[in-house]
C-alpha cells in the first residue's frame, strides 16, 4: 500500500471519528446510523485514542507500602477518572490497575 492511500485512509478515519465526537452518540448507534463498519470504526478509534494517549511515568517515590491485607478506601484519579476503591484486597487491585493501565 502506497503512503498516499495510507495517508488518505487516516485522514477518512480521522474525519469520521471526529464526526462521531461531535454526535454524542454511541460508536454502535453512530456506526449503524451512519452505514460505517462497526469493527472498523473502533479498530480505527483505538488507534487515533493511543497516539494521543499520553504514557504514564509514575516515580517510585509517589508509592507507599501497604502492610494491611485489606484497606479501607483508596481513591485514584487518572487524566479525567476519578476511583474510589473501598475494602479491597490486593488481587483486586493488581486487577483493577490493569483495567486502569489500558484506558
Amino acid at each position: 500500500m502506497s503512503k498516499k492511500i495510507d495517508q488518505k485512509r487516516r485522514q477518512y478515519w480521522l474525519e469520521k471519528i471526529n464526526a462521531w465526537k461531535s454526535s454524542g452518540k454511541s460508536g454502535f448507534a453512530w456506526c449503524k446510523e451512519n452505514n460505517i463498519n462497526n469493527k472498523s470504526f473502533y479498530r480505527w478509534r483505538s488507534i487515533f485514542s493511543n497516539q494521543n494517549k499520553p504514557s504514564l511515568k509514575l516515580n517510585p517515590d509517589s508509592f507507599i507500602e501497604i502492610q494491611n491485607q485489606k484497606c479501607c478506601i483508596l481513591e485514584i484519579e487518572y487524566e479525567k477518572y476519578k476511583f474510589n476503591l473501598k475494602d479491597f484486597s490486593f488481587l483486586q487491585l493488581n486487577n483493577f490497575l490493569k483495567i486502569l493501565k489500558s484506558l
